[in-house]
This record gives structure tokens, C-alpha cells and sequence, in this order.
């Protein structure tokens, strides 16, 4: 329970606020695609503000399985950077993100040696029309 509820909260840290706040920029909420993640912070802070998105929220999975597993071992680890993944998409009080980054940093701090295959799946499916991506990226052939 303990590994679950800090990795929830660990995945509520608003990157994107804190960045927009760092920048003098209103919620990106209401900018650019309206989603409070990376992509949208580069697209309306700038490259390098939404880099600094992406490494927190991949900081926030590593740091919530290195909890996980500290509280709990390796089930812990999962445990807690699920729920950070959770905690970032599904935050108390405000729109959360799409979880990306934070998932990026639960496979490096739970199965980093999956990491290559991962990138290679997002990067394979990444030229798909956006409504295919998924489908073709969870389907194995029969």
C-alpha cells in the first residue's frame, strides 16, 4: 500500500505547471494541443523547456520504482511505478497528462533491459496514422 500510494503521488508532481510557472506562461491547458505533457511544452515553451518535461517525467517512474522497491522489492517497484504512470494521467484536481515519459521511467527503473525494444516498437509504429499507433503496437501476429 505504501509502494502504491507514493508512487501515486510521486506521478502527481506537475512537471508541466512548474515548468510553465519557471517560463511566466500561463496552464498549457489552455496553449498549443491543450495537453499538459512534453510535446506541448516544446511546441509552446520552447525545445528546451519541454525536454526539461520530459526528463521529470521520466524521473518521477524511476524514482517511484526506485521507492517501489525499496518499500517492497521487485513487486514493490512495479507496484509503485504504476501507480506514478496512474498518478501522472489521472491526477486529483486537474487534467493529467498522457503518460508517456512517466512509462518511459517505470520500464527504466523496473526492466531497463526491455527499453530498447520498447523505443524500437514506438519508433516503428510512430509514422502510423495516430489511430492505428496502438493497435499495431499491442497486436502480435497469429
Amino acid at each position: 500500500m505504501a509502494a502504491a500510494s507514493g508512487g501515486y503521488l510521486l506521478g502527481m508532481i506537475p512537471s508541466v505547471d512548474i515548468a510553465a510557472r519557471l517560463a511566466g506562461r500561463p496552464d498549457l491547458r489552455a496553449s498549443g494541443t491543450g495537453n499538459p505533457g512534453a510535446l506541448n511544452a516544446g511546441h509552446v515553451l520552447g525545445k528546451s523547456w519541454g525536454a526539461a518535461v520530459s526528463v521529470a517525467d521520466i524521473a518521477k517512474g524511476v524514482a517511484a520504482a526506485r521507492l517501489g522497491r525499496a518499500l517492497a522489492g521487485p513487486a514493490g517497484a512495479n507496484l509503485a511505478s504504476t501507480a506514478a504512470v496512474g498518478g501522472h494521467c489521472f491526477p486529483l484536481g486537474r487534467t493529467g497528462g498522457k503518460g508517456v515519459a512517466t512509462s518511459i521511467g517505470q520500464v527504466i527503473g523496473t526492466f531497463p533491459a526491455d527499453l530498447p525494444l520498447d523505443a524500437a516498437v514506438a519508433l516503428a509504429t510512430s509514422a502510423l496514422p495516430p489511430k492505428q499507433r496502438t493497435r499495431k503496437a499491442t497486436t502480435a501476429p497469429a
